[in-house]
C-alpha cells in the first residue's frame, strides 16, 4: 500500500514482483523507472502512477485480477500473462510512448456493469488469449489505434446486460457470442481466418447472434473451422443469406436455435437443433437443400414480419421434435420422405405432393387449423393422436408400422382422395372418414365418427372395420365393400354397401335407404336393421340370436338365405310402408312397424312367426308352414283364402287374437298346437297331432273342421247348423247333430282331460257345452269321445253319458257305443240339458271301508256296499272309498290287491298301509274328494304300488291332501301325478318312483 497515514512517493528502479495487490492511496505516488512490475493480485489506483517513457512494463500474472480505483491508470506497456484473467473496474490507458501496447496472453474483461474503456495505441491479442467485449459496441470498450488478432486469438462478445453490435472491422480467428441478449452485425464480417484447420471458428454459447442481412463466413483457404451453437443460444440469418459458409464442423446442439428470418433464403443441409423459418417482409420463399437433413429439436415456420412464407422439400427432411407451420405458411413435401418424431402443429398449408410422411413419436399429436394434404402417411409408434379440430387429407396410402397406431379425436375428419391407394397396418382409429378416391384395405381399423364415400373403398382379406361412434352415419353415393363390418356404436346408413364376410352388430345399425348386398358366403350377427337387402353370392347365414331387419325389400339375385345353420335367428320386415315377403324359408319371421306385409308365395317358418302391433300380415292364397309359434302382438292377419299349416315334431303356440282362413295341424308324434289367444278360423284341418286351447282362449270355427286330430279346450263353432249334419268339435267322434231345423247360431264345446269334478269314477274327461239359439225337443244327437288312457278303470262296453244338472251327475244312457273309435252317443238330447257339463262313465260298483272288525283289508266285515254289487273285499272292477264314513281301524294290505279306483273322502282321516307281503294295483285314478279338511296318508314302505291312471294328492285347499311315503319300495304311475295342497311325497331310502305321463308340482314337499 502506497500512501495512507503518510504521503508517500514510491519509486521502482528494479524489477518488482508483488505476490499480492498494489494499492496506491490518494496521497501516494508510484513511479516505475526503467523497470517492470509483476503482480498476482489486484491493481487499485486512488492516487498517481507514472512511468519512465522508455522500457517499463506492468505484468498481470495472477489467476483472477481486477484493475480499479478512483484514478484512471495510464500504462506504458501492459501485459496480461497466459493463465491470467483481468477484469476492469475503471478505465485505463495504454499510451504514452512509441512502444505502448496492451499485450494479452490470458483473458481480458472490460467489465459488465458498468463496462469500462481501454484507450490504447495498440492491442495485441495473442494465440489462445481471450478478449471480452461487454459494451454495446467494440469501440465503447476499446479505443485502439491498432488491434492485432493472432491466429488462435479469441474475441468474445459476452454482455449479459446490453445488446451488442459485433464489429466488422477485424478479421477474427475465433469469435464467441455469449452472455444474453442480441449480438448483431451492421455489416458483413470479413472472412474469418482460414490459414489453418484450427482457425476460423464461431461459438455461440448464449444469447442471439443476429446476422441481419449480413454474412459471417469463414475463409476458404484451408478446410476446417467450427461453428457451434449451444443449448438455448440462437443464430439468426437474415436477408437473402444462408448459413455461415466454409465451416467444416457444424455443432448445433439439440436445444440450439437457428432462424432463417430474412427474405428469400437457401437453407443449409446440416443437422440442426431447433430450426425456425420466418419472413422479414412480404411473401418469401425458403429454398430447402438437395441433401437430406435433420432437425433434432423443434422445427417452426411462421410469417414473422411478412405476409406469407413457403418452402419446398428438395430432399428427405426429419424433425425429431415438434414441427409447427404458422398461418400463411406453405410446406410442399415434393417427392421425398419426411419423418416427424414430435407433435405436428399446422395452422398453414401442407401439400404432400408425392411425398411420404412418417410419424414415429410415441404419444405425439397432430393439431392445428391449417390444411393437411398428405400423400403417403405412416405411423410407427403407439399413442399418436390427431386433434379433433384438425382435418387430414390423404392423397396416397395410410399405414401403421411396427406396432404403431393413430387415433383421430372426436370432431376431426380424414379424407382419402387418391386413386388405387391403401389402408394397412393395425391400431388405426379414424373419427370421420371420407373417401373420395379409390381405396383398398386389408387392415382392420375403427371409425369413431361418420363414414362418407363418394369414391370407393374395398376391404380385402381378414379386414374388420369397426364403427364405434354414437349416432353416426354411413353415407355417400360411392362403392363400399366390407369384408367384416362391426358396428359397435349407434349407426345409421342411407346408401349402398357390400358385405363379403360378416355384418357383426354389437351396437345398433339402422339403414333408412340404400341396399346392403351380401356377397360370397356371408353372415349377420346381432341386430341389423337394414333398408334393402340383396343376396348376390353363395349364401347369407343369419347367426344364432341375430335379427335381420328389412325396411323395404329382400332380393335374392344369386344364392340363398341360410337360416338352418344357426337356429334362433330372426328376419323382421319392419318398414313403415307396405312390403312383400319372399317365398323362402325363415327361422323366426317378424312383421312390424305398421302397414301391410304381403307374402309373395309359400313361406316356411322354422321358428316363430310374429305380427307386431298396428301391422298387417297378408298371407294371400298360399299355404305357409309354421314349425314354431304364431305370435300376434295386437297386429292383424289377413288369410285371403290361404292356409297356415303348423308342422314339425315340436309343440307350437298361437298367441294373440287372430282370424285365419284355414289352419292345418300337421304335427308328428305327440306334438300339439297350443291356442293361447282367441282364434277365429274358417276351416281347421287336423291332419296329424293335436291342438289345445288355454282356459281363457277360444278356437272359433266358422265353416268346418276336418281330419282325425284331437282338439282340447274351448272349441266353438259359429255358423248355421244344418239338420242331419254331424258337426265335429274335439275330433270326428265328438259331434253334435240336429235332426230337425233349428235356429242355433253357435255351440261351444269345452273339453277337459282329467278327473271329473264330483264324479271320481268317470272317464278322465269333461265336456262342457254352451250354445245360443234353439232347436226342437229331443232333436239333438250328442257323441262324446274319449281315449283309452282316460278310462279310469271303466269297462268300455258299459259306458254311458252322464249330465250334470248343476248339483249332481245324472244318468242319461247311450244309444250307441264304439270301443274301437272310443265314443259314446245318445240320440234324443233334450234342448233343456244340452248346455251342461257332460261325462262318460259306467254305473260303478262302490264299496266303503268301515274297519269295524280289524285292519285286515281282506276281511269282508270291514267293508260296506255303497252302490251296485261290488265284492267284499273289493275286486278289480270295484271303486273303493276310504273316509266315506267314520271307521274304527285303518286299513292294512298284506296280500296282492287290485281295485278299479281309490277315492279318499273327508268323514275321517285315514292311513292306508301296504304291509309285508302286500301290494296294491289301481286300474284307474287314486285321488281325494273332500267336503271338509282331512289329511290322509299312504305308506308303501318296502312294497309295491301301481296306479294305471292318475294320482292327485290334493284339491288345492290346505289340509285337504294325501301324503305318500316309501322307503325301498316301488311306486309306478302310468298317468300323471299332481302334488298339491302342501302334500308330502317322500322317499326315505332307495325307493323308486316311475311316472308315465308327467309330474305336476303345485305345492308340497318332495
Amino acid at each position: 500500500m502506497i500512501g495512507g497515514a503518510v504521503a508517500t512517493n514510491f519509486q521502482v528502479k528494479k524489477s518488482l514482483s508483488v505476490s499480492g495487490y498494489i494499492q496506491i492511496n490518494s496521497n501516494g505516488t508510484l513511479y516505475l523507472d526503467k523497470s517492470s512490475i509483476t503482480l498476482t493480485g489486484n491493481w487499485i489506483n486512488n492516487g498517481s502512477f507514472t512511468e519512465d517513457p522508455s522500457t517499463t512494463t506492468v505484468y498481470f500474472a495472477g489467476t483472477s485480477q481486477t484493475i480499479s480505483g478512483t484514478s484512471v491508470t495510464t500504462f506504458q506497456r501492459l501485459t496480461i500473462n497466459s493463465g491470467s484473467s483481468v477484469t476492469l473496474a475503471q478505465d485505463i490507458n495504454v499510451t504514452g510512448s512509441a512502444g505502448s501496447k496492451l499485450d494479452i496472453f490470458g483473458t481480458f474483461n472490460p467489465g459488465s456493469s458498468p463496462s469500462y474503456l481501454v484507450t490504447a495505441d495498440e492491442i495485441e491479442l495473442e494465440d489462445n488469449a481471450v478478449l471480452h467485449v461487454k459494451a454495446s459496441a467494440f469501440s465503447s470498450n476499446y479505443n485502439v489505434a491498432a488491434l492485432t488478432l493472432r491466429n488462435l486469438s479469441i474475441v468474445n462478445y459476452s454482455s449479459t446486460v446490453t445488446n451488442q453490435v459485433v464489429s466488422n472491422a477485424y478479421i477474427y480467428s475465433t469469435l464467441y457470442i455469449s452472455g444474453s441478449g442480441v449480438k448483431s452485425l451492421n455489416g458483413n464480417l470479413p472472412s474469418l481466418l482460414s490459414n489453418n484447420a484450427a482457425r476460423g471458428n464461431i461459438f455461440i454459447t448464449g444469447g442471439t447472434f443476429d446476422l441481419q442481412g449480413y454474412t459471417a463466413n469463414r475463409g476458404n483457404s484451408t478446410t476446417g473451422g467450427t461453428i457451434s451453437i449451444s443449448n438455448g443460444a440462437t443464430l439468426k440469418i437474415g436477408g437473402t443469406n444462408t448459413f455461415p459458409a466454409n465451416f467444416n464442423t457444424k455443432s448445433l446442439t439439440i436445444n440450439s436455435n437457428v432462424e432463417y428470418n430474412g427474405a428469400n433464403q437457401p437453407v443449409l443441409a446440416t443437422t440442426y437443433g431447433n430450426l425456425s423459418l420466418s419472413a422479414s417482409s412480404g411473401s418469401v420463399v425458403k429454398t430447402f437443400p438437395g441433401s437430406a437433413f435433420t432437425v433434432t429439436g423443434n422445427f417452426t415456420a411462421s410469417i414473422g414480419s411478412g405476409t406469407a412464407l413457403s418452402f419446398t422439400a428438395a430432399s428427405d427432411f426429419s424433425v425429431n421434435g415438434s414441427a409447427t407451420l404458422g398461418n400463411a405458411v406453405t410446406f410442399n413435401g415434393n417427392s421425398y420422405s419426411h419423418t416427424f418424431s414430435g407433435n405436428w402443429i399446422n395452422n398453414g398449408v401442407f401439400n404432400g405432393n408425392t411425398s411420404t410422411c412418417n410419424f414415429n413419436g410415441a404419444g405425439s399429436d397432430l393439431s392445428g387449423s391449417g390444411t393437411n394434404t398428405f400423400n403417403n402417411i405412416n405411423f410407427s409408434a403407439n399413442g399418436i393422436t390427431a386433434s379433433g379440430s384438425t382435418d387430414i387429407i390423404i392423397t396416397g396410402n395410410i399405414a401403421t408400422l411396427t406396432g404403431g397406431g393413430i387415433t383421430h379425436q372426436p370432431g376431426g375428419t380424414s379424407t382419402m382422395s387418391g386413386s388405387g391407394k391403401t389402408i394397412s397396418g393395425t391400431g388405426i382409429i379414424f373419427n370421420n372418414l371420407t373417401i373420395t378416391g379409390t381405396i383398398s384395405s386389408s387392415a382392420s381399423f375403427t371409425i369413431a365418427g361418420n363414414l362418407g364415400v363418394s369414391g370407393s373403398i374395398t376391404a380385402t382379406g381378414s379386414s374388420i372395420i369397426t364403427l364405434s361412434g354414437s349416432t353416426k352415419t354411413i353415407s355417400g353415393p360411392g362403392t363400399i365393400t366390407f369384408r367384416t363390418l362391426r358396428p359397435s356404436g349407434s349407426i345409421s346408413a342411407d346408401n349402398n354397401f357390400n358385405i363379403e364376410v360378416l355384418l357383426d352388430v354389437t351396437g345398433d345399425v339402422t339403414a333408412t335407404a340404400g341396399t346392403v348386398t351380401f356377397k360370397s358366403s356371408s353372415a349377420v350377427t346381432g341386430t341389423a336393421n337394414l333398408y334393402n337387402v340383396e343376396i348376390n353370392g353363395t349364401q347369407l347365414t343369419i347367426n344364432s340370436n341375430s335379427i335381420l331387419g328389412i325396411a323395404n325389400t329382400l332380393t335374392l339375385t344369386s344364392g340363398t338365405l341360410n337360416v338352418s345353420a344357426n337356429t334362433t335367428n330372426t328376419v323382421n320386415f319392419n318398414g313403415s310402408g307396405a312390403q312383400n315377403i319372399n317365398a323362402i324359408t325363415f327361422h323366426h319371421l317378424q312383421v312390424s312397424n305398421g302397414n301391410t306385409k304381403t307374402t309373395a308365395g309359400a313361406v316356411t317358418v322354422n321358428g316363430n312367426l310374429t305380427i307386431n302391433s298396428s301391422t298387417t300380415l297378408n298371407g294371400s292364397t298360399y299355404t305357409h308352414y309354421i314349425y314354431g309359434n304364431w305370435v300376434n302382438n295386437s297386429g292383424t292377419f289377413t288369410g285371403s283364402g290361404g292356409t297356415i299349416e303348423f308342422a314339425g315334431n315340436s309343440n307350437s303356440t298361437i298367441t294373440g287374437v287372430t282370424t285365419f282362413n284355414n289352419i292345418t295341424v300337421n304335427k308328428s308324434g305327440s306334438s300339439k298346437v297350443q291356442v293361447s289367444g282367441n282364434t277365429n278360423v274358417s276351416t281347421v284341418n287336423m291332419t296329424a297331432g293335436s291342438a289345445e286351447t288355454d282356459a281363457a282362449a277360444v278356437l272359433n270355427i266358422t265353416v268346418t273342421r276336418t281330419g282325425s286330430g284331437v282338439i282340447l279346450g274351448n272349441i266353438k263353432r259359429t255358423h248355421s247348423f244344418t239338420s242331419g249334419v254331424a258337426y265335429a268339435f274335439e275330433s270326428p267322434n265328438n259331434t253334435v247333430t240336429f235332426s230337425a231345423a233349428n235356429s242355433v247360431t253357435d255351440i261351444t264345446m269345452t273339453v277337459t282331460v282329467g278327473s271329473v269334478s264330483g264324479f271320481s269314477t268317470a272317464v278322465n274327461r269333461t265336456y262342457s257345452i254352451t250354445s245360443n239359439g234353439s232347436f226342437g225337443a229331443a232333436s239333438a244327437t250328442l257323441r262324446l269321445h274319449y281315449e283309452d288312457a282316460e278310462l279310469n278303470g271303466n269297462t268300455e262296453s258299459q259306458l254311458d253319458l252322464w249330465e250334470n244338472n248343476g248339483s249332481s251327475w245324472g244318468y242319461i244312457g247311450q244309444t250307441a257305443r264304439d270301443a274301437t273309435n272310443n265314443y259314446v252317443e245318445y240320440n234324443g238330447i233334450l234342448s233343456t240339458i244340452l248346455n251342461s257339463p257332460w261325462a262318460v262313465s259306467y254305473i260303478a260298483k262302490i264299496v266303503s271301508w268301515n274297519g269295524s272288525v280289524s285292519t285286515d283289508w281282506n276281511n269282508a266285515s270291514n267293508w260296506t256296499v255303497v252302490q251296485g254289487s261290488p265284492g267284499t273285499p273289493p275286486g278289480s272292477t270295484d271303486v273303493v272309498l276310504i273316509g266315506y264314513t267314520a271307521f274304527a281301524n285303518n286299513p292294512l294290505i298284506s296280500s296282492s290287491v287290485t281295485i278299479n279306483n281309490l277315492v279318499f273322502q273327508s268323514a275321517q282321516a285315514a292311513t292306508l298301509t301296504i304291509g309285508a307281503g302286500g301290494s296294491l294295483s289301481v286300474n284307474g285314478n287314486l285321488l281325494g274328494s273332500w267336503a271338509a279338511d282331512a289329511t290322509h296318508s299312504i305308506a308303501v314302505g318296502t312294497n309295491t304300488m301301481t296306479v294305471n291312471g292318475d294320482i292327485i294328492l290334493g284339491n288345492g285347499t290346505a289340509n285337504r291332501r294325501i301324503d305318500m311315503t316309501l322307503s325301498s319300495g316301488t311306486l309306478t304311475i302310468a298317468g300323471s301325478i299332481i302334488q298339491a295342497s302342501s302334500s308330502n311325497l317322500s322317499v326315505t331310502s332307495s325307493g323308486t318312483i316311475t311316472i308315465g305321463a308327467g309330474y305336476e308340482y303345485i305345492t308340497g314337499v318332495f
